[in-house]
């Protein structure tokens, strides 16, 4: 089953608002959770390498440039999943285990709704004031 970004961005907006039905729209599934996890993975992995082709241009030295590629990914990699392991140990905790996959899929999908924000701020910020360096 694939999710409808439309309907996502409709239940994040449901979430946002406050109404509780909202995270019942979001699937139970193992699919769903990897399917809004695939999102950060991948933009983790293009920060970390935009990162690294940076700072191989600005090093004389770039031969740990791989090692620290490899270290920051990782190490975002494990933030990225400590929230589903501390959503799930809360879910153990509170004796709601059912639904903890639909609690870490709703998360996944409105964590994107800060860094959309700050990208679209910056760009209109950006089109009407000019940084001189």
């Amino acid at each position: 089953m694939w999710i409808n970004m439309e309907n996502t961005f409709r239940w994040i907006l449901m979430l946002a608002l406050g109404k509780s039905e909202a995270i019942n729209k979001f699937p139970n599934t193992s699919n769903a959770v990897l399917r809004a996890m695939l999102w950060w993975v991948a933009s983790i992995f293009i920060i970390s390498l935009v990162t690294c082709f940076i700072l191989s241009f600005s090093l004389s030295n770039n031969t740990g440039i791989v090692k620290f590629f490899i270290a920051v990914f990782l190490y975002k990699f494990c933030c990225l999943l400590l929230a589903a392991v501390f959503i799930h140990l809360c879910a153990i905790l509170l004796n709601k285990e059912d639904n903890w996959k639909k609690t870490v899929t709703a998360f996944y999908w409105c964590d994107w709704v800060p860094s959309v924000a700050y990208v679209a701020i910056f760009m209109i910020v950006g089109l009407f004031f000019e940084v001189k360096i």
